[in-house]
């Protein structure tokens, strides 16, 4: 028996390496992948990859990475606006990238005429699409665009500023400088994709599972609360939209409710911030009926945030996975910010085999055995 055993475990664990049946995602950011499977960069003709976060004069390089919180080129930097440069997003592997949402920065009074996304196509960068504002931006923060590009599969891709489609700002009234725009956000998108046993998946993101919602309890007679729970979940970690928080700790008996529309294996949750109103607690519930019990997962402190050294992206809770179609967040206190505030919730799972096709691989592992 235990050599059967053993021997089914051996096909599963074989299956799982090999593929499974996929999970079908379209529009889906591939910054809802974890950590570590998307990584900000940025560049310029001295340096094609720099990933140090002292490459800047405000924000880190892995802000461009979380989506809410600048990265400002020095004068140094581009050479005081004489040369090209470029920010950008490495991913684990190449995956199916359709759009790129970019959003930028222009507070500081440079200006911004027009951009090229490339990708790395044979070993060299190509340009896979374009941007061109008229009139030209200044003076304020760009709202963030949608880029359609040549679709394939890429793992690097960047955002070039080119010397003759930007200008740096000198002697700012604010008495700074800068070398360029800065960047707030790069996010691929994709086009209708699979994702792969072993994938970070976002079950919350409404565009690629249907049903998923969120909603909460807040008090709208309170005038520091903002609601609008339903971009809470709609897949992108852009910065303009409208944003979920409050301008107080919240009470007891308040939450934010995210339905995922069936039971799922779920083990991590995410929060996005908006700009730089975070959270510094909170406690999470989770529950396969929305009538309950709620289950509290994830005893504090447990959590993770990026970036590491601003707490400005999000905060990131891992815990023994979990059947859930219900999770609710409470008790979120303010990270030091008069509000606190989400841009994005993500309610994380990981791709695994389907149960049926398990099924089938143990069935075929007994008959192996028989057979010996």
């Amino acid at each position: 028996m235990k050599r059967v055993l053993v021997a089914i475990a051996a096909v599963a664990m074989a299956f799982s390496a090999a593929g499974a049946e996929p999970v079908t995602v379209k529009n889906y950011s591939w910054l809802q992948l974890a950590p570590g499977a998307a990584t900000s960069f940025v560049g310029n003709p001295s340096s094609e990859f720099i990933y140090a976060e002292s490459s800047h004069v405000e924000g880190p390089v892995s802000g461009i990475r979380w989506g809410n919180y600048q990265w400002i080129p020095g004068n140094s930097f581009t050479d005081y606006g004489v040369t090209d440069y470029w920010a950008g997003i490495r991913l684990d592997q190449p995956r199916n990238i359709a759009q790129v949402n970019v959003s930028l920065w222009c507070s500081g009074h440079e200006t911004i005429s027009h951009f090229f996304v490339e990708a790395i196509v044979n070993d060299a960068w190509t340009v896979i699409g374009e941007h061109t504002f008229t009139p030209s931006a200044t003076g304020a923060s760009t709202t963030a665009m949608f880029v359609d590009v040549k679709e394939s599969s890429y793992q690097y891709i960047r955002v070039r500023f080119d010397v003759d489609g930007y200008e740096y700002a000198y002697n700012a009234p604010e008495g700074r400088s800068y070398g360029g725009p800065g960047v707030t956000m790069i996010e691929p998108l994709s086009g209708e994709t699979t994702l792969n046993v072993g994938d970070r998946v976002n079950y919350a993101n409404k565009d690629s599972f249907p049903g998923a919602t969120v909603t909460n309890s807040f008090d709208m007679s309170n005038g520091d609360v903002r609601s609008n729970s339903a971009s809470l979940n709609n897949g992108t970690f852009r910065n303009d939209q409208p944003w979920n928080g409050m301008g107080r700790d919240m009470a007891a008996g308040e939450y934010i409710e995210i339905d995922l529309a069936t039971v799922r294996s779920i083990d991590n949750v995410t929060i996005v911030f908006m700009d730089n109103y975070s959270i510094s607690e909170l406690r999470l519930w989770v529950s396969e009926d929305k009538d309950g019990p709620f289950k509290e997962v994830l005893p504090l402190p447990n959590e993770t945030y990026y970036p590491s050294d601003a707490r400005q992206g999000a905060v990131s809770f891992d815990f023994s996975a979990e059947d859930a179609q219900f999770v609710r967040i409470t008790h979120i206190v303010r990270g030091g910010q008069s509000h606190w505030s989400a841009a994005q919730i993500l309610v994380n799972g990981t791709v695994v085999p389907e149960p049926a096709t398990m099924t089938l691989l143990a069935m075929g592992g007994l008959a192996m055995l028989r057979r010996r």
